[in-house]
């Protein structure tokens, strides 16, 4: 993907040098021009900074960015349209100035938040000049933002990252090192933690100021006191240290042991990092696992071990407590037929934990005469094996009737597995390959409905597994998640669906020109 640059002009890489920074007692507010508080109140509601329409849609960039795929094009692109027409970097000085006045607090938490998301902006399009222009603003403003963190309240927690940000550039160290241990001594007593604070410990333990063993004893006893705080669960299993890492992970642990799922810890948060959405989603999502295995456990004792080596289930979260419990109960029921509901593995940005209520609907409409089934893969081979180990299972009195795909896609391929698995996607030129094998597992005249971005485009992967699988695809013209979706019968009792994609998405409906379903 293209490089975006809001300069547009490219820019020499430039290494940021203590020495080239201004510092806050070396620029005193008579330097600056000379405007009163209100003055600066009215140029603040006029300036860049205030645009709420700007800030809003960096936000929601980075809500659906995660650092193992690409960043979004279309909402970063936005955003980068309105910074050129701002002429943003112009307004720079504006906040030194409203920093500096002590009776502007209320505008300090908005200016801290900005320029930490602005700072994530200019990380995801990898714009050094921007981000040594935000770096030279943090550094010239060190000491006003020690201020705001030594006086707590709101704008402490966007001071802080602010800081933060600073001592990664290893500037004023013997400043800022003493304010965040402090603020960390008192966020830890406090009990009010959370998975940001662990960033800013691992700053201080690699500077050599704090011990591991340390902060390692604060995490443990914050999470034997606040068992169900996932912000910090999931801000250790994903920091950079080992130890920290271990304790989120033997957390975790106890949490699943008394189901007996303790030996697969590890590959069940593999599989929770995979399908939990970027970090800001990920706690949600760990906390929705939990929870739904404990819900099912209380009254299928046994039933998550089994849905796990049956059917590949990890993310039992994205579910409903009826659609699960019902899978448990029909495993062995052979007589009805069944329709698949394939589930990615990989869900960056954590959209599969909002179908659940639709699929159980759709689950009811198909009572006493369909059977539904869930399964989640993590690549080709297997999902292969899954359809192969359906097809053994049941394929002697039915085939699959009907299928739903959920994976993120672009129009030609669908991601199923994780970022470094090889066979991760699925495309249109593994449809093809895959169409030469002999053996059916769809039904003549069954329906394939795709929850996959862009499927829906002409020439894509959805009217490609409908000439290659013989059967009807419904699938979305763009980007877009289920709205809802329903089962109807005809007078001859053929089942069909009824679909609607959000965002006014169209569903797009391919017929193949021959009955014929190989896979």
């Amino acid at each position: 993907m293209e490089r975006i640059n809001i300069y547009n002009r490219k820019k020499p890489d430039q290494k940021m040098e203590e020495e080239t920074y201004i510092d806050f007692k070396e620029t005193p507010k008579s330097q600056y021009e000379h405007r009163d508080t209100d003055e600066l109140r009215e140029a603040w509601g006029k300036s860049v900074f205030s645009n709420g329409v700007i800030f809003e849609t960096i936000r929601d960039a980075i809500d659906i960015f995660d650092d193992k795929n690409d960043y979004p094009q279309k909402e970063v692109e936005k955003a980068v349209k309105i910074l050129e027409k701002s002429n943003w970097d112009s307004n720079l000085n504006l906040i030194n100035e409203v920093l500096i006045d002590e009776d502007l607090g209320e505008i300090h938490e908005s200016i801290f938040e900005n320029v930490m998301l602005l700072m994530r902006l200019a990380e995801m399009i990898e714009d050094d000049e921007m981000s040594n222009s935000l770096g030279h603003l943090s550094i010239k403003n060190t000491e006003p933002t020690l201020k705001a963190l030594r006086a707590g309240g709101k704008p402490e927690k966007y001071a802080r990252l602010f800081l933060w940000a600073t001592l990664e550039s290893r500037v004023h160290e013997k400043k800022i090192i003493p304010a965040l241990k402090e603020y960390i001594e008192k966020t830890v007593n406090a009990g009010t933690l959370d998975s940001k604070d662990i960033n800013i410990m691992i700053s201080l333990i690699s500077f050599g100021e704090e011990s591991m063993d340390k902060y390692g004893r604060h995490l443990r006893s914050y999470l034997e006191n606040n068992p169900n705080n996932y912000d910090i669960i999931c801000g250790c299993i994903n920091s950079e240290l080992t130890s920290f890492k271990n304790i989120g992970k033997e957390h975790i642990s106890k949490l699943i042991a008394e189901y007996g799922l303790a030996d697969q810890t590890e590959t069940i948060i593999t599989k929770w990092i995979a399908g939990g959405g970027q970090r800001v989603f990920m706690p949600e999502a760990f906390l929705m696992n939990v929870e739904m295995i404990r819900s099912i456990e209380k009254q299928r004792p046994g039933i998550c071990q089994l849905l796990i080596s049956e059917f590949g289930i990890y993310d039992f979260g994205r579910y409903t407590e009826e659609l699960l419990i019902k899978q448990h109960d029909e495993i062995e029921n052979k007589d009805l037929p069944y329709g698949i509901a394939i589930f990615a593995e990989d869900d960056h940005n954590g959209a599969y934990f909002e179908d659940g209520y639709e699929l159980e609907e759709m689950a009811k409409g198909l009572e006493g005469k369909y059977l539904f089934r869930i399964i989640e893969s993590d690549g080709r081979e297997n999902l292969l094996r899954s359809l192969t180990k359906l097809r053994l299972k049941y394929g002697e009195n039915h085939k699959i009737s009907f299928a739903i795909i959920a994976g993120h896609g672009n129009g030609q391929s669908v991601t199923l597995g994780r970022v470094g698995k090889y066979d991760r996607e699925m495309s249109v030129r593994n449809i093809l390959k895959y169409g030469g094998r002999k053996y059916k597992l769809l039904e003549d005249g069954s329906t394939v409905v795709l929850i996959v971005c862009q499927s829906g485009k002409k020439n894509g992967i959805g009217s490609t597994i409908s000439d290659v699988l013989g059967t009807t695809v419904i699938a979305p013209a763009d980007n877009s998640g289920l709205d809802y979706m329903k089962p109807k019968f005809g007078n001859n009792g053929k089942l069909s669906f009824n679909v609607r994609y959000s965002h006014k998405v169209r569903a797009s409906r391919f017929k193949p020109d021959k009955e014929t379903s190989i896979f």
